[in-house]
């Protein structure tokens, strides 16, 4: 990727190689990762959870996107969860149920009674974000408690431990929500049920790894101080940077040089020198020239990395793949191959299994307040849609009387 031997050594001849047998330029080639995309490619891959950090514009969300490819693509087995406010288009699963991926909507989340009662709209208004969000959360901690209660119930069986699908939690503009959740008062926070959302967090850090639990963190910054972690807990993140060269429409290489720069994450001052001299090679040979973004890594000794072009990525739907293959293990409302030859989506199933056992016409709004976990975040319009599916689908019939909508399946 890089040839250190181009690169002119004026300004880091004050260098002192003390116990170091190599030169500086040999050692800037060492953090240096060959292969492109190497780095997203980790990301996808490693078990540990993740801090991406990144400036507007700096091609994040396209880089998220490869990895996030890259991960269902080794794992079709696993289980992603992403909250993300902008509503960011993730290939098709935020189609998904159970996929959160538009925190700020005109459909309110549902609220704790407690907090029905005593605040007032506007307040649950600026809170429906943090509402949103903490059921991702909540989701991927509860996942997490649940394998630890299975491990532990075939340990003491004598049995071998279970292996685990991977289940990922990708929460974007991570810092700007905590910045929100720090703001509202405790109380506050205690009425809408969301207390906890940082500790849980913290826990899925800590714990997530053996379980095949992990967390993508998406900021502006990679301080722990700034995502809410206690720094004892660094070395259990992977920290990924990402930058891009002179971009028009924002970004630049702030979050890349911050990260290289940073003593904390690479005690070693050879380290964070030769990792400035390996980026200092990458921009004046021209790499990200184009607009690839340039990558840093906190994995092993800390590695500056390049990117291909990754706008193919977009026109990729795993929408579809992930519904055929589970979008959710635990629930028994898994989807089904009918005789018809559909594969109906978990929302689909699980009404049609709950209104078989009616064995009568049953009202939206009967379906609206089931209390279904397959249903979990679903307002009348969703689940209008999935009654068009079953329809569709030849699963069922649906028609109206009046105002109201009645489904009855075949």
């Amino acid at each position: 990727m890089l040839n250190a031997q181009q690169y002119d050594t004026e300004g880091v001849s004050d260098f002192e190689e003390t116990s170091q047998s190599i030169s500086l330029e040999e050692r800037a080639v060492q953090h240096c990762e060959p292969d492109e995309n190497a780095l997203l490619d980790h990301l996808a891959l490693d078990e540990l959870s993740s801090i991406i950090s990144s400036m507007p514009g700096s091609g994040k969300t396209t880089s998220l996107l490869y990895a996030l490819w890259r991960f269902l693509q080794e794992w079709p087995m696993a289980i992603v969860r992403i909250a993300d406010p902008k509503g960011s288009r993730w290939l098709g699963l935020e189609n998904c149920p159970g996929v959160v991926t538009q925190l700020i909507t005109d459909r309110r989340p549902r609220y704790p009674d407690a907090a029905l009662d005593k605040l007032d709209d506007d307040t649950l208004a600026v809170a429906s974000e943090l509402v949103w969000l903490h059921g991702v959360v909540d989701g991927a901690w509860n996942e997490m408690r649940d394998r630890i209660k299975q491990r532990a119930k075939l340990a003491k069986a004598g049995q071998p431990a279970p292996v685990f699908a991977p289940y990922l939690a990708i929460i974007d503009e991570w810092m700007a929500a905590l910045i929100k959740w720090e703001n509202i008062p405790s109380n506050t926070r205690q009425l809408l049920g969301i207390n906890n959302l940082k500790i849980k967090v913290q826990d899925l850090i800590a714990k997530g790894r053996e379980l095949g639990v992990r967390v993508w963190l998406v900021s502006q910054s990679h301080l722990c101080s700034r995502v809410g972690l206690d720094a004892s807990m660094r070395d259990g993140v992977n920290l990924l940077g990402v930058g891009r060269r002179n971009s028009q429409g924002g970004g630049g290489m702030a979050s890349v040089t911050r990260l290289v720069a940073d003593h904390n994450v690479f005690p070693d001052e050879g380290d964070r020198r030769a990792l400035r001299m390996a980026l200092k090679i990458a921009t004046n040979e021209g790499y990200g020239a184009d607009g690839s973004p340039i990558i840093v890594s906190s994995h092993g000794i800390g590695f500056i990395g390049i990117t291909d072009d990754l706008r193919w990525v977009n026109e990729e739907d795993l929408g579809v793949s992930y519904l055929q293959h589970h979008p959710d293990l635990r629930r028994s409302s898994q989807p089904k191959l009918e005789p018809t030859g559909v594969v109906l989506t978990p929302a689909a199933q699980a009404i049609q299994d709950w209104t078989k056992k009616k064995e009568r016409p049953v009202r939206l709004n009967e379906i609206n307040r089931s209390g279904l976990a397959a249903l979990n975040g679903f307002g009348a319009d969703q689940i209008a849609q999935v009654l068009e599916e079953l329809k569709n689908a030849e699963q069922g019939k649906v028609w109206m009387d009046g105002a109201t909508t009645f489904y009855l399946p075949h």
